[in-house]
């Protein structure tokens, strides 16, 4: 389960106290820090998803340890609380994205509760994303030698596709090779084994037999673009696979595109 870390900053005991009665109930684990100094050493110890800052602190301001923060800890969503004078101020931060939002004294208790949930999920927006493209670059890495191997047999200097199925069968990862009318015109033993309860052969059949319609926009566009690889993420009978797709051409004589799929699932 994922802890929904909030930490207020704030000089003034009867603010957080009254922001921890506020949102006590609900599902945030909330930390307070009377000095920006003392958050910034929270932030060193703990993952903290929302930060909300008083604009006047008695070490620095507010936008200047939001600055600071947006350093050292760049995913944490920055809010700063503050009353109307300083909205000058504050607005010219958001516009440099140094904050996320600004809430404004006296707050409103079912904004600033909505402000928060919508500062948690952005953040987990992000940390997906990074997740995302940490993974892309680790599948790549594993997936290298195999790549390799497929890219040579793929080259458009190869003399037919058929000579390579032999060794294409063997791979221990599923690979099929799909048409320009998206439709498999070769699958390995891996692919074979992944799909134990549909019809043999596969041939002719289309791709949304074996993958889910929305990887297809993704097939259509290697296809299309002969010098582009793509990559994508999906779910097959309830496993995650690492999909990348790679154009190739599927018939010498006519030079019809096509794409070749590999296959890795991903293990968590």
């Amino acid at each position: 389960m994922q802890i929904n870390n909030v930490l207020l900053v704030d000089d003034e005991k009867h603010v957080l106290n009254s922001l921890k009665r506020l949102l006590e109930s609900k599902p945030y684990n909330l930390l307070v820090a009377n000095t920006c100094n003392n958050a910034l050493y929270t932030l060193c110890k703990k993952e903290i998803k929302v930060i909300i800052a008083d604009y006047k602190m008695p070490d620095m301001s507010g936008i200047e340890f939001l600055q600071r923060v947006k350093q050292t800890n760049p995913e944490s969503v920055r809010l700063i609380l503050s009353g109307f004078a300083d909205i000058d101020v504050i607005l010219e931060a958001v516009n440099k994205q140094e904050i996320y939002r600004f809430i404004q004294k006296p707050w409103n208790d079912i904004e600033i509760d909505l402000i928060i949930t919508q500062a948690i999920a952005h953040y987990n927006t992000i940390k997906q994303n990074r997740e995302l493209s940490t993974n892309i670059k680790l599948h790549n890495r594993s997936l290298e030698q195999t790549n390799k191997k497929l890219i040579t047999l793929l080259s458009v200097k190869s003399k037919s596709l058929h000579m390579h199925e032999k060794v294409l069968l063997h791979l221990p990862y599923p690979v099929v090779y799909i048409n320009n009318d998206l439709k498999i015109i070769f699958y390995n033993k891996s692919l074979e084994l992944l799909y134990p309860k549909l019809p043999k052969p596969l041939n002719d059949s289309h791709v949304t037999t074996i993958l889910p319609y929305d990887v297809v926009p993704t097939l259509e566009r290697t296809i299309q673009n002969f010098n582009e690889v793509n990559y994508a993420q999906c779910k097959i009978l309830n496993k995650e696979f690492f999909l990348k797709m790679i154009p190739m051409v599927t018939n010498q004589l006519a030079r019809t595109p096509g794409c070749a799929v590999i296959f890795e699932q991903i293990i968590k």
